[in-house]
């Protein structure tokens, strides 16, 4: 990495290491934490960083919001169209209609015929074995688990953990 906050980390490692090397520091110790916060911009950066994920967290928050409302808008919308489909069908039928003329509706084919007919299946657990299908998944709790208690197994295994960044906001 080149960026400007990847040189920064590095440039403090580097201060970091010399300190403790140099004058027998240890992690933690204030004299070196506060020496090394005035060394550099890293913590000034970090914090528009975490300004700008806390804000962009809450702009997808926020957009989730309008997705959610939209979402809702469009089921409404499909179900509009869906009653005034079944009308216009119920309609159609009662008067024999099996088109609308062109005339009347030039930019528009409306037209009426026999629909499939419906597969019905009272109870599923009717259906005899070999007219089922079986979706093969694993069953991945208890690999973990097993995996976690220390078994191993050829076909699976647990990989790096990736360090969790906590922001709150006060």
């Amino acid at each position: 990495m080149t960026s400007p906050l990847s040189i920064q980390a590095l440039l403090v490692a580097g201060l970091r290491e010399r300190l403790k090397a140099e004058h027998g520091l240890e992690d933690g110790d204030d004299a070196l934490e506060d020496t090394l916060e005035g060394a550099s911009d890293l913590p000034e950066m970090l914090a528009r960083l975490a300004r700008s994920a806390v804000w962009n967290e809450r702009q997808a928050e926020a957009m989730a919001g309008i997705i959610k409302e939209n979402r809702d808008r469009k089921a409404a919308l499909e179900q509009r169209a869906e009653r005034t489909r079944s009308a216009m069908s119920w309609a159609m039928q009662e008067a024999g209609m099996k088109k609308i003329p062109a005339g009347v509706l030039p930019d528009l084919t409306v037209s009426m015929r026999d629909g499939e007919a419906p597969l019905v299946i009272p109870a599923d657990e009717l259906v005899p074995h070999d007219w089922c299908r079986v979706k093969y998944t694993p069953d991945k709790p208890r690999l973990r688990e097993e995996l976690e208690r220390g078994e191993t197994f050829d076909f699976a295994h647990l990989g790096n953990a990736k360090p969790i960044l906590t922001i709150r906001s006060k």
